[in-house]
């Protein structure tokens, strides 16, 4: 059965986009035609789209381009994710990932809403979910739309700030605490900071 290209059009291209975005973190190296396949999308979102993340930064040119040396024939360009790009395999990246996923689909959701929307194999519990919720509160990226009331109803929230496919998630940090001026004065990443003297 032959396979349908997909109309990219101005409003779906962010959506396929996002899905691409997840073939290339899967194969973690891809060229156009990875894109093109995966994806049902013509040759020229495929190479738009590469080109975009290459100049934000997210994949750089592995190898390719031009033509080859021995027979003269056009060698195909390949791109890697970029070392930062690169996504973590455990678990709670997964989990992390998926529900990022779900709350930039739904954009008002409960902590369940985000749940049913994980695939089974990783069997995220609603705590997860609640956990995930209350960390990008604490960031700024969700309103309380809904007040949980215990027993009644959870939570819901309104998701305020969506910077692109990758999760944001609460990381620990090495710091340097100074207690004379009741701040911190090294944040590991960061360097100095304030005006600690």
């Amino acid at each position: 059965m032959a396979r349908v290209k997909v109309l990219a059009t101005r409003d779906r291209l962010p959506e396929i986009q996002e899905r691409a975005w997840e073939v290339a973190c899967r194969l973690e190296v891809l060229g156009a035609s990875e894109l093109q396949v995966e994806l049902s999308i013509s040759r020229k979102v495929a190479v738009d789209t590469l080109d975009l993340w290459e100049r934000e930064g997210r994949v750089r040119l592995k190898h390719g381009g031009g033509r080859g040396p021995e027979n003269g024939r056009p060698r195909r360009k390949l791109f890697e994710i970029a070392p930062e790009y690169r996504e973590e395999k455990e678990r709670g990246f997964q989990v992390a990932r998926q529900l990022w996923r779900a709350a930039r689909r739904l954009r008002d959701f409960t902590p369940t809403d985000l749940k049913a929307h994980c695939s089974a194999e990783l069997k995220v519990e609603t705590e997860e979910a609640s956990d995930y919720c209350q960390i990008l509160l604490r960031a700024d990226y969700l309103a309380v739309i809904r007040k949980a009331a215990p027993g009644i109803h959870e939570a819901r929230y309104r998701l305020l700030i969506n910077n692109g496919p990758a999760p944001p998630q609460e990381k620990r940090v090495r710091a340097v605490w100074d207690p004379n001026l009741g701040e911190y004065v090294h944040i590991s990443g960061l360097g100095r900071i304030g005006g600690a003297g």
